[in-house]
């Protein structure tokens, strides 16, 4: 198995720079996974200097995407799939992160079954809890990916 710190994380999310809020995947098995991701000075859901709510979800749905990338490529031996945010619940913001802090996100899974998966993510920042919420996506089906 390839170290963590090896793995490219853009092998793993279909989203690229500047909409990719993942930097590098810290550890993942099949029951949860944990990814590290620093606020840019510019970019996408950057505002006054904070990482605004919409890039706190987007960050949270894309932790669950490097987890179910890592799953299907080093664990199931499968493509990487593209996958659709379905839904957020129980979101609970305490602050927005500052440019330059770096997010660390912890994914654990409530369920994974049939391409639909949802997991509870918190994020961090040192020892303060930032946001969590519950975050359920839903894999693309091949016919849904070549059209």
């Amino acid at each position: 198995m390839k170290p963590f710190e090896d793995i490219a994380i853009g092998t793993l999310v279909p989203q690229q720079p500047p909409f990719r809020f993942v930097d590098r995947l810290l550890y993942c098995d099949e029951q949860c996974a944990e990814v590290e991701f620093s606020v840019p000075r510019e970019g996408i859901f950057v505002s006054e200097g904070r990482l605004l709510a919409g890039g706190l979800v987007e960050h949270m749905a894309q932790a669950c995407s490097a987890m179910t990338g890592y799953i299907a490529v080093y664990i199931r031996f499968l493509p990487v799939s593209f996958g659709y945010l379905g839904h957020v619940r129980s979101l609970q913001v305490r602050r927005l992160p500052q440019v330059g802090e770096l997010l660390h996100t912890r994914v654990d899974v409530i369920e994974d079954i049939f391409g639909i998966f949802m997991a509870k993510v918190s994020v961090c920042c040192g020892d303060e809890a930032l946001a969590e919420a519950i975050i359920k996506t839903a894999s693309a089906a091949k016919e849904d990916i070549t059209q």
